[in-house]
């Protein structure tokens, strides 16, 4: 009898320890959990805001080269309207409305060869030769080659147009050298010298004038004519957009 009295206290007690302990463990349990839990929170909250910023930035460079393509494109128009504004003293009947089309660049022409790229250019007229600029300056010019699009950089020495040297507007051909650009057919008797700036004349149709091509940087004296040396105002290495000059 007595020993079964002890035994029902020992189970009692074991009861009533495991009773309290259970408490116990549960406060302990509930207060890890809730620790991991916070720290879950905590973790997922700073990727979230981590997240948020990166996508933030992503937006704002989206927006700022937009707005900075936007740009390069209005400083293009301003200086050919700023040349024009300064003929119109002479003609009174100009109607100068210059356009220009942002277009994608997809490929180079041929491996190893940098200076000829295929665009995305849907409005593309295989008649005609287009102006190209980059950062509002020449770039080179939109031939056609097989029925597509090709643009022709200006160190490449298939791309020519006609330009002015100075503030005395000597007249000459911007032709690429396969570095630099070289002005060709300048008349002996005038006087370019090292330094003077380079921009397009307009007189071709294929740019409008008064776009920055570059800066003299050397003189060569032919047997005919004399060759400016120029070193471009841009320079265009793996271009993803262009503008090509539409109007002009």
């Amino acid at each position: 009898m007595k020993s079964k009295l002890k035994f029902f206290l020992v189970i009692g007690y074991i009861v009533l320890i495991s009773f309290y302990a259970s408490d116990s463990l549960k406060k302990y349990f509930i207060d890890a959990t809730n620790l991991v839990v916070g720290q879950i929170y905590s973790i997922a909250s700073f990727v979230k805001d981590s997240f948020d910023e990166h996508f933030a930035q992503v937006r704002l460079i989206k927006e700022l080269k937009e707005q900075n393509e936007k740009l390069q494109e209005k400083a293009a128009l301003s200086e050919a309207f700023s040349y024009e504004l300064s003929q119109v003293m002479r003609d009174i009947n100009s109607s100068f409305v210059p356009e220009s089309r942002k277009v994608r660049a997809l490929s180079y022409a041929q491996i190893g060869d940098h200076s000829k790229i295929w665009l995305d250019f849907k409005e593309f007229d295989s008649n005609k030769i287009y102006g190209l600029l980059s950062d509002g300056k020449t770039a080179g010019i939109v031939i056609n080659q097989n029925d597509r699009p090709l643009a022709v950089l200006q160190n490449d020495q298939k791309s020519m147009f006609a330009v002015y040297i100075g503030e005395e507007k000597i007249p000459g051909i911007a032709k690429g050298n396969g570095k630099n650009i070289e002005v060709k057919y300048i008349a002996k008797w005038l006087t370019p010298q090292v330094g003077d700036e380079v921009y397009t004349s307009g007189l071709d149709g294929i740019f409008f004038g008064g776009i920055a091509v570059g800066k003299v940087v050397g003189l060569i004296d032919e047997t005919i004519y004399i060759t400016a040396v120029v070193e471009p105002a841009t320079d265009v290495k793996v271009p993803s957009y262009l503008y090509v000059i539409t109007k002009g």
